[in-house]
């Protein structure tokens, strides 16, 4: 375990670095390991960072497969947090690949299916009282209305998001959404 774990960390240096290849190199190898030990928090953490690599390297359906395993090992797990932490990545997964599609019927399909995630990130986030949660997916669900032309219901949830981050001092939040 603890040799998963440090091959793992290894992973976050490279990340810092921005070195995606040795960083994914070493997430495998930890995945590798957790598999063997049957250490399912390892696997749900391993898959959803291979996943990440994926998204910033822009291949988007490899990381929504790492996602959609990693959610799925997190609900084995009933680790509510990371599920809605989940869901939400899920979310804008599927919008970025919304954004990427020249078909109006995919796109608004894959738009649609963005914001199922968003909302259902939300009303779990809402359940654990997560505020930095809720703000974060109020923020997703006011951008994918604008980026849909949904103006007035954008602004409603963006409004809504900037309250949460003024009221929980986060200045970063609130900052992004000014």
């Amino acid at each position: 375990n603890g040799i998963a774990k440090h091959l793992g960390n290894i992973g976050n240096v490279y990340n810092q670095e921005g070195d995606y290849v040795k960083e994914l190199d070493y997430y495998l190898k930890a995945l590798k390991l957790d598999e063997e030990l049957k250490n399912k928090t390892g696997i749900a953490a391993k898959l959803g960072s291979i996943g990440i690599v994926y998204k910033k390297q822009g291949q988007h359906a490899k990381a929504l497969d790492f996602y959609l395993e990693a959610l799925k090992m997190e609900q084995e797990l009933e680790n509510k947090n990371n599920i809605a932490a989940w869901l939400g990545s899920i979310g804008v997964v599927y919008a970025d690949l919304a954004k990427e599609n020249t078909h109006k019927p995919e796109k608004d399909s894959l738009f649609g299916i963005a914001l199922d995630y968003y909302f259902r990130s939300l009303k779990l986030n809402e359940k654990l009282g997560n505020k930095i949660g809720i703000a974060k997916q109020m923020g997703n669900i006011g951008w994918l209305y604008t980026t849909i032309g949904r103006f007035t219901e954008a602004e409603d949830y963006l409004l809504k998001t900037l309250n949460v981050y003024r009221e929980i001092g986060a200045k970063d939040g609130e900052r992004r959404i000014e």
